[in-house]
């Protein structure tokens, strides 16, 4: 992204019927929680809204398959859809918001179905599977390791894998050396 309207600071990017979504900063003055979207071809003009749900940084942007762009935060996920309307193409799904994020940006995978992450609940470390992109499950870390003992999360790798017909959310963390599917 080249433009000089472009927002700054990216590190998630997501397409949605033609639409190029980033996080990262609106400048100058821009707002934690901001993302920007730019839907002309060469991706020169941009505009920004707001995390509303709760503005804090957003660390990973999904596009899913029934037209939800998930916007995920260090402590809140907020769910937006295309409304349609030109001057305002994004609209809030208040009712699909949830209270947590994600601490671990590149935990985030999505199987077509299912939304996975790293998150913090109730205080604790627990892998969290959003069901159908909605109801939040929590699924077991089944390591011989507390998983609340791992400090450094900042190497986390979370990715879908597929095995004889079967989906498997897989999350590695180098620097405790496990690997959870």
């Amino acid at each position: 992204i080249l433009s000089g309207q472009a927002p700054e600071g990216v590190t998630s990017l997501a397409m949605i019927r033609g639409f190029l979504i980033a996080n990262g900063l609106d400048t100058p003055g821009g707002v934690i929680g901001d993302f920007g979207y730019s839907f002309d071809a060469s991706y020169a003009t941009w505009a920004y809204e707001n995390n509303a749900a709760k503005a804090d940084a957003l660390l990973s942007i999904l596009a899913t398959s029934s037209n939800d762009i998930f916007m995920i935060g260090k402590e809140s996920i907020e769910v937006n859809y295309l409304s349609g309307e030109a001057a305002i193409p994004f609209k809030i799904n208040e009712g699909a918001n949830h209270s947590f994020g994600t601490i671990a940006q590149h935990s985030v995978a999505y199987d077509g179905q299912n939304i996975y992450m790293l998150a913090v609940l109730g205080g604790s470390r627990q892998i969290i599977r959003l069901v159908g992109g909605r109801t939040p499950q929590l699924i077991g870390f089944p390591v011989s390791v507390p998983f609340d003992a791992i400090t450094d999360v900042s190497g986390v790798q979370g990715f879908i894998m597929g095995f004889l017909g079967r989906s498997f959310y897989v999350l590695t963390l180098p620097t405790a050396v496990l690997t959870s599917a």
